[in-house]
């Protein structure tokens, strides 16, 4: 047990360090980042001593089940796809630009609309698309509107990551913990529409209290036209094979096709579809650059978690957690807070998968996942390491020189993260009391 603890605490200790400190190294002038493949690592060091089985290893990627870590991979890489594509047409874009230029002259009434306009987006997309997407256009209208762009930047990102709990597709925790744990989206709607809707609107009148300066001073109108769509029948299909997506993924439990398969194949339809077109108008770049887009880095950070999460629990820790947050009638709350801390420690992502083996490992109160899933997505707004996005976030607004460091958006973030997550869990909690 305690070489098996070694190891996982020394992997998730230099992921993280890797992550903050040396993302990347430069190879033949390309940058590759480090800390995706830390876990890899462990998991090939764990696997050398004999930690986890190989019996178990085989029996967990090759089962016929949801708990399938291969299977939650296809579905969320098809999911991103199908964003990612929509994307590169120019969609989101588009819709920004719209957004923005019915803004007004007051601050306080754009950003209200853009808070509302990026939580649209992220119930029905992916937030890791949304907030990659919008950061390089909101700091070059801020630049062009000569306002603050912190606060947009904030509030976008606040809002990707608070709506996008309402519904699974939302965020790869969210995927991940309701496949491996066989939640319907029915119940899930039913459990999380409340505490995300809660969340994001306490979220949202902190940031304006906590902005309120910057936002009340003036704002140059934005007078040209929102940018073109680059091909509209292209869009109109890619909105269908999304559309279809979601609602495989919200049926798969009464569909004899897994909802995986379903969302690979509209993914690999859509990729075919505007490849054909695109060699016919002579515009084969959109699907490719929306492929190598792909979160690729995801692959051996996940794939590696998972290995060093088996071997915590082939050793009985993961039991151990389970017992000391599984407090009859505060399960909520310990796996709430609990969870925010631990994504904090190690990212959201391998503490999803850590939290999997706990919720499977023993038996607990019935909205505990709900309140770990709220955590992983708000979580990200606490501080960056929590989430991929928010490394990435944060390192493009390095480069565009916006003053926005590591403490400040922790800062910020500290006074927003914390209370939304407490109201959500309040909800969660009286429905626990309601109709549990």
């Amino acid at each position: 047990m305690v070489l098996a603890l070694v190891l996982s605490l020394l992997t998730v200790i230099l992921t993280g360090a890797s992550a903050l400190l040396f993302p990347s190294i430069s190879l033949r002038g390309r940058k590759v980042p480090v800390y995706p493949f830390i876990p890899l690592l462990g998991a090939i060091l764990i696997l050398s001593f004999g930690l986890v089985p190989w019996e178990r290893i085989e029996e967990t990627f090759l089962s016929d089940t949801a708990v399938n870590p291969l299977r939650v991979l296809v579905l969320f890489f098809s999911m991103v796809f199908l964003s990612t594509l929509l994307d590169e047409e120019g969609f989101f874009s588009h819709l920004a630009g719209v957004a923005l230029r019915h803004g007004g002259k007051s601050q306080g009434t754009l950003f209200a609309m853009l808070f509302l306009f990026v939580s649209l987006l992220t119930v029905f997309t992916s937030n890791d698309i949304i907030v990659l997407t919008f950061t390089p256009f909101l700091i070059s209208f801020c630049r062009r509107t000569r306002v603050d762009p912190v606060p947009y930047l904030i509030g976008s990102f606040v809002a990707a990551n608070t709506f996008s709990a309402f519904l699974p597709v939302g965020n790869p925790t969210n995927i991940f913990l309701t496949e491996s744990l066989g939640i319907s989206w029915a119940d899930y709607l039913l459990r999380m529409s409340l505490p995300s809707l809660l969340s994001g609107l306490l979220a949202f009148l902190i940031l304006r209290i906590l902005f309120r300066r910057e936002l009340r001073k003036p704002l140059i109108p934005m007078r040209e036209e929102p940018s073109p769509l680059h091909d509209r029948p292209s869009v109109i299909v890619s909105l269908i094979a999304l559309g279809l997506a979601i609602l495989g993924a919200a049926l798969g439990s009464f569909l004899p096709i897994p909802s995986y398969l379903i969302c690979l194949a509209l993914a690999l339809f859509l990729f075919l579809f505007r490849l054909v077109r695109g060699i016919l108008r002579k515009d084969v770049l959109p699907p490719l650059r929306a492929v190598r887009r792909l979160p690729y880095s995801l692959l051996p950070l996940l794939l590696g978690m998972f290995v060093v999460v088996l071997a915590l629990d082939e050793q009985g820790i993961t039991s151990l957690i389970a017992g000391i947050l599984n407090q009859e009638g505060y399960s909520i709350w310990s796996h709430g807070l609990g969870s925010m801390l631990l994504a904090n420690l190690m990212n959201n992502i391998p503490m999803s998968v850590l939290f999997e083996e706990v919720f499977l490992s023993a038996p607990y109160e019935g909205l505990a996942p709900y309140a770990v899933i709220l955590s992983s997505n708000l979580a990200a707004y606490l501080t960056p390491f929590a989430a991929l996005a928010g490394l990435m976030f944060l390192q493009k607004v390095r480069e565009e020189g916006i003053p926005l460091t590591f403490l400040r958006f922790t800062r910020e973030g500290l006074m927003v993260a914390v209370p939304a997550l407490l109201i959500g869990l309040l909800a969660l909690q009286a429905e626990a009391f309601l109709f549990v």
